[in-house]
């Protein structure tokens, strides 16, 4: 990636940073949640971290075995919690559980879209100035990559449930 590119993706991810800490710092009131809710998130707890522990088991075990190391050495260690955290976030939403979102929806909506955005900018600046995926091997840097799609997916499930509530309100 050239120069002028990681200046301003630098500076973006500056910007969002400073917003999401001084919207936390700002925020008042907490979350209360009823005990079904506690239970959901324990249980959306519980999926996001098996499935980070058997992903990361199973990339290790497949790096052993066909003697295979990607670019990017954080990636399998990386992608394994974005993962997990990606599950974590989808049960939790599926079993109504997710952490605040519903009190300020279009805010929660739009702070994951910008993030997700900026992510996959920046992925898809690295895949176009990489040396792509030769011998089996990943981009240098994936990590913008692989946080934009954890937060597409986040973004789609928050949205499909969103979405479906106001249709059941209806």
């Amino acid at each position: 990636m050239d120069g002028s590119m990681s200046v301003m993706g630098t500076a973006v991810l500056a910007v969002v940073l400073l917003l999401l800490i001084w919207r936390v710092l700002t925020a008042k009131g907490q979350a209360q949640f009823d005990e079904r809710q506690l239970l959901a998130r324990g249980a959306a707890y519980r999926a996001g971290f098996y499935t980070m522990l058997i992903f990361l088991a199973g990339v290790y075990l497949a790096m052993n075995l066909l003697d295979w190391q990607p670019h990017d050495a954080a990636l399998p260690a990386f992608g394994g919690m974005c993962l997990g955290v990606t599950v974590f976030a989808c049960v939790a939403v599926v079993k109504d559980a997710y952490l605040g979102i519903r009190q300020k929806p279009k805010q929660a909506l739009l702070m994951i879209g910008l993030v997700t955005v900026v992510n996959l900018a920046l992925g898809a600046a690295e895949l176009t100035h990489s040396r792509g995926f030769s011998g089996g091997m990943t981009v240098a840097n994936s990590m913008n990559l692989v946080i934009g799609t954890m937060g597409l997916v986040i973004l789609l499930t928050l949205a499909a449930r969103l979405a479906a509530d106001r249709r059941c309100g209806e």
